[in-house]
């Protein structure tokens, strides 16, 4: 038996310290019990549950030579470190055939790593979905989640899945050094704030706008902003050409930490006057509905105070919320 195969019979990841093992085992013992849960469907048997820890315990006077997988790894990627990010990710890196084609991706690397352009960002997201979905079955099996059926477990209820996902999503990205590499970076303020110019668009919105209109934040709301005019009246919520630039600018917004300019874009023609192109079957009046509900391209300043940190520090709180939450069913429709 090996270190990782015991720690795969016990659930609990290779880097796991000897404390979170213990704490694991005694959850599965629990688990395992015939008073306690006649009918367990965890997949290994007392038995082996037992020849697992009593392996990894005697391993224990080892355990920094797991040290040496971590510099192992980190001579296949080199990136900066949160390391108070809520717990490790996977590296995935794209699995080629011959012929160049994409068969599929493996683990490179496990590690508290932040994003960076060498790492492909859709392998990232896929990297932080898996790491949410096992936060998830972890939380469950360890509290005992009662009454839920099979297949609808918290790792099952997407909108709990999908908030821990954007959350940890936030631990793993820098979104001022994202800026540095997807938006222009313009001469500092006065006070030494940061200023960046970035494109948007405008979703949603069927109101015609002038080119050059100020617009203003409104409100966030499920990680959308929304904008409204002068007036007041909201006209719709943010888009981006680039998805990246979603988790940068969307967080500060959240995090009340950015200032921003918004307008429409100078020659912008407002979809709303486009009404005139016609589709094969269609009316000019049914073309005319769909174009107003067309994105206006947007111009986007944010203004970052020379105290702004990279990383908000409520983020493991905010975490453990969602988890409590989730367990409590308050986060999990019924």
């Amino acid at each position: 038996m090996t270190w990782k195969e015991a720690c795969s019979i016990l659930g609990v990841s290779p880097e796991a310290p000897m404390n979170e093992i213990k704490r694991v085992y005694r959850q599965r013992m629990l688990q395992l019990h015939p008073d306690v849960s006649p009918a367990a469907s965890y997949p290994y048997t007392v038995q082996e549950v037992n020849r697992a820890y009593g392996f990894l315990k005697k391993g224990e006077a080892r355990e920094p030579d797991r040290g040496t997988a971590r510099e192992e790894a980190s001579r296949f990627w080199d990136a900066p470190l949160n390391q108070h990010a809520y717990r490790e990710r996977e590296i995935y890196c794209p699995a080629e055939g011959a012929d160049g084609e994409i068969l599929g991706h493996f683990s490179l690397a496990r590690g508290k790593y932040l994003w960076t352009p060498e790492e492909e960002f859709s392998l990232f997201l896929q990297s932080i979905h898996h790491c949410a979905r096992q936060i998830l079955e972890e939380w469950e099996a360890a509290h005992h989640y009662p009454g839920v059926p099979s297949g609808q477990g918290l790792a099952n209820q997407l909108p709990l899945l999908a908030e821990l996902t954007y959350l940890l999503a936030q631990q793993y990205v820098d979104g001022t050094a994202l800026l540095e590499v997807l938006a222009r970076e313009e001469a500092p303020a006065a006070d030494g704030s940061r200023l960046f110019a970035l494109p948007a668009d405008l979703e949603g919105c069927s109101r015609r706008l002038e080119p050059g209109e100020a617009l203003y934040p409104a409100r966030v709301r499920q990680h959308r902003l929304y904008v409204r005019d002068r007036a007041g009246q909201e006209l719709g919520y943010l888009s981006f050409p680039d998805n990246r630039l979603y988790y940068a600018v969307i967080p500060l917004f959240e995090q009340r930490r950015v200032l921003v300019k918004i307008r429409l874009a100078a020659g912008e023609s407002s979809p709303a006057a486009e009404t005139s192109a016609l589709t094969a079957g269609g009316s000019r009046r049914r073309a005319g509905r769909r174009a107003t509900s067309g994105p206006h391209r947007l111009q986007l300043w944010l203004k970052l105070p020379p105290e702004h940190s990279a990383m908000p520090e409520d983020l493991n709180l905010r975490i453990r919320q969602l988890l409590e939450g989730g367990f409590h069913g308050t986060n999990v429709p019924v």
